[in-house]
């Protein structure tokens, strides 16, 4: 993700998210599911200058997306 601009960070994260999703959590109070994935930001030398998880939340009754963001992480890399 070097050089990118944040629309295409957010549109990656989501689709990485909802494709290849770290975890996946039912909640039941509002019926939906929440799709996590880590990613990182790095400059053009590959070093990581943040991580972050992206959260997706998906309405279980017609599967749209209700919202997508991304949420500061300092967990290993395979948990969000």
């Amino acid at each position: 993700m070097v050089g990118w601009n944040w629309r295409d960070m957010a549109d990656f994260a989501l689709e990485h998210g909802l494709d290849y999703p770290q975890r996946v959590d039912y909640r039941s109070g509002n019926d939906t599911f929440l799709y996590q994935r880590a990613f990182w930001i790095a400059d053009p030398e590959g070093n990581v200058k943040a991580k972050y998880c992206s959260q997706n939340v998906i309405a279980l009754r017609d599967g749209k997306i209700i919202t997508s963001f991304p949420k500061s992480s300092s967990l290993p890399a395979d948990v969000c």
